[in-house]
């Protein structure tokens, strides 16, 4: 199901999930890594924070890029509904490399696939009187869409601490969320990952001609089946990067 809505909010993410129901979303989510301790139960966690099966190595933000992409990445932390209230806000973890949207021996055209199609080209619509800035987008993202670019923690601005956390960091991560001696009351997280509220990760930042309007697809997990994803889309307005609440797919298990 593939579900035009703007940017996530309370209200809507209830309306996702009812529709959704419990059931995991196949495209976006599977089975964990397994783990030494058998009494630890299966953790469903989204695909983009699993190990990808064939991705091209991570490369250095480009230059010219970097400054409008953190800018970007620093505005939408915490991702989604990590921001709301009761949620933990002393520390964001963040994969520390960027996910690409398409296998490199896939064509970055939309594919017909079983399940969510979060591919820009049908995910994303524009207004009207955007159409040629969408279009803009979407040929950045056909000249980038099978990269990883590897993130910098001291490259964000942000009040909160940032923690980037790296495949095996997410692992562990993912197990702490589930400690089987860890009583109702328990802070189940390890002392290591207190005071996160989930593991958040984006695409590469994908810009129109003029680099006054970009588009990032932004996901999160924070345990069991909360999971969510979506894209945001950003204009450059007085000195800064303010999402522009275009319609666009969004999922939530």
């Amino acid at each position: 199901m593939t579900l035009p809505s703007t940017r996530p909010a309370s209200l809507r993410a209830l309306a996702l999930a009812a529709l959704l129901g419990s059931a995991l979303i196949p495209s976006l989510a599977q089975s964990s890594p397994q783990v030494d301790n058998p009494t630890v139960p299966p953790v469903a966690v989204p695909i983009d924070f699993q190990p990808a099966k064939s991705q091209l190595p991570p490369i250095p933000m480009p230059p010219d890029r970097a400054a409008d992409s953190y800018h970007i990445y620093s505005v939408l932390l915490p991702v989604g509904e990590l921001g709301g209230p009761g949620w933990p806000r002393k520390l964001w973890l963040l994969s520390d490399t960027t996910v690409p949207l398409v296998p490199p021996d896939q064509p970055c055209l939309a594919q017909e696939i079983d399940g969510i199609n979060m591919n820009p080209h049908v995910a994303i619509i524009p207004p009207p009187d955007r159409v040629q800035d969408f279009n803009e987008l979407l040929d950045d993202f056909d000249h980038r869409c099978h990269e990883s670019i590897q993130l910098t923690a001291e490259s964000f601005n942000l009040v909160v601490p940032l923690r980037l956390l790296n495949q095996t960091e997410q692992d562990e991560f993912i197990r702490s969320r589930f400690d089987p001696n860890a009583s109702s009351d328990a802070d189940v997280l390890t002392a290591h990952y207190k005071g996160a509220p989930g593991l958040s990760r984006f695409s590469e930042v994908y810009f129109n001609a003029h680099h006054t309007v970009a588009m990032v697809y932004a996901t999160s997990w924070c345990g069991g089946l909360c999971a969510q994803s979506y894209w945001e889309v950003l204009a450059f307005e007085d000195g800064a990067w303010k999402p522009l609440g275009w319609r666009s797919a969004a999922v939530m298990s």
